[in-house]
């Protein structure tokens, strides 16, 4: 249903769940891809896997929690492929316990995955997107982050609480699109 064949991807989360349907949908359009994930052999298997669509493949590793280690991605994807097209902002994490259970560690790690390595994410490739004049940003997100959850379906209040910032989403594309 549409082409893009020559442009290039980055997935974070890309080695597993919906990082790699994300990812198998990209291919299939023809994107060549860059598969990142703090686990990186997660990634290589969907990268080798993909490569046989006909697109090119990287895995990296990479922490969304590191400013240096996204600029790393970012700048071994622009070495690699000259160019960046497509950010799918996907990886996630949760820590389950309950609202007066979750330690001050579990909720910063959930906030610094979920909140914080979204924006840096964007941040970053989104200077590469303006420097170049174009791109596209996805974020994955969760309803969890507007409804929360309702009983005992999942212990999830610091996945909820980020997902709900996360949507600042429209206010990033709003000052991008004036670009």
């Amino acid at each position: 249903m549409f082409n893009l064949k020559g442009q290039v991807a980055i997935v974070t989360g890309g080695g597993r769940g919906i990082g790699v349907k994300m990812a198998e949908g990209l291919a299939e359009a023809g994107a060549n891809l860059v598969l990142c994930s703090r686990k990186k052999e997660t990634c290589e298997k969907t990268a080798w896997d993909l490569a046989k669509l006909g697109v090119k493949t990287l895995a990296l590793g990479c922490d969304v929690r590191s400013p240096g280690e996204i600029q790393a991605a970012v700048d071994e994807t622009l070495r690699e492929f000259g160019r960046l097209d497509i950010l799918v902002n996907n990886s996630g994490t949760n820590w389950g316990a309950t609202p007066e259970g979750v330690s001050p560690g579990g909720w910063q790690k959930v906030m610094e995955t979920n909140l914080n390595g979204v924006f840096l994410f964007s941040q970053i490739a989104g200077r590469a997107m303006i420097r170049q004049k174009g791109g596209r940003i996805i974020n994955v997100a969760s309803i969890m982050g507007v409804v929360g959850t309702e009983g005992e379906v999942a212990e999830a209040i610091a996945y909820s609480a980020a997902r709900g910032g996360d949507h600042f989403y429209e206010d990033l594309a709003a000052k991008w699109a004036r670009i």
